[in-house]
């Protein structure tokens, strides 16, 4: 009998468009996204990003109109990820009892805000027909591991708010209006506390690593923690000190 050679199943291929991707994990639950852009410098750091020969990092700024506050860079991984574009069908924000042939009525507790992770892998089991296409390759991905330093308030400042609106605009007519105060650091005016350009140089938190001390141990009776380092302090009984013993047979006192 002769083996007949049967036919082989092939996985399917796909085809990856060569657009340039590059994953943000933003540390901030983003609900503005203008806002979370400019938060990492504008379109143009996040467009200088998508170059696949560009490792440098981001900066993100918590707020990012204050022009003192410390950025926090970001590492940049190189990856080898697809990023998917998954289709479902979408929700009306419609419902009606089950079970029934009642009309359809506006759900009040439907929004049109962007749904979370659970909702589209819900929205995908509810659907059994979905479709899927590769939007491209993801090459790099920016991630943030570092806390951020401490911020401080110039609301109230007015020598930084004329820096502000004066000197860092690169407005050349404004900048001629700016001149530097001849009054900082005298005794016969109230001086402004100028921040430094860096409050904290801890990035990584500590690992404090709690443990028990060693000199410590437990006593069975009472169940007590005793600290075997310390030393022991005796004290004479009723509170009296004792006679002092005579010297050369004469009696003190």
């Amino acid at each position: 009998m002769s083996d007949v050679p049967g036919k082989k199943r092939l996985a399917p291929r796909f085809y990856v468009p060569e657009v340039p991707i590059v994953s943000v994990e933003h540390p901030c639950m983003v609900q503005n996204v203008d806002k979370a852009i400019r938060m990492l410098g504008g379109d143009n750091e996040i467009a200088d990003s998508l170059d696949p020969e560009n490792d440098k990092p981001l900066g993100l700024r918590f707020q990012p109109e204050d022009a003192t506050s410390r950025e926090v860079v970001s590492y940049n991984k190189r990856t080898n990820n697809l990023l998917l574009k998954v289709t479902v069908a979408k929700r009306t924000g419609k419902k009606r009892k089950r079970g029934s042939d009642d009309e359809f009525s506006e759900d009040p507790e439907y929004s049109s805000t962007r749904k979370d992770s659970g909702y589209l892998l819900q929205s995908m089991t509810d659907n059994p027909h979905f479709g899927a296409e590769i939007v491209g390759l993801v090459h790099s991905t920016h991630i943030w591991r570092t806390m951020p330093d401490f911020v401080y308030s110039s609301k109230g400042s007015v020598f930084l708010n004329e820096v502000k609106t004066k000197f860092l605009s690169q407005d050349y007519p404004k900048l001629k209006q700016w001149s530097l105060p001849r009054t900082l650091g005298s005794a016969s005016v109230d001086t402004e506390a100028i921040p430094p350009p860096v409050l904290s140089m801890q990035t990584l938190p500590y690992s404090y690593a709690y443990n028990q001390n060693p000199a410590s141990k437990a006593v069975t009776a009472r169940q007590t923690p005793r600290d075997t380092g310390t030393p022991a302090e005796v004290l004479p009984e009723d509170g009296h000190h004792e006679q002092e013993r005579p010297v050369d047979g004469h009696s003190s006192g």
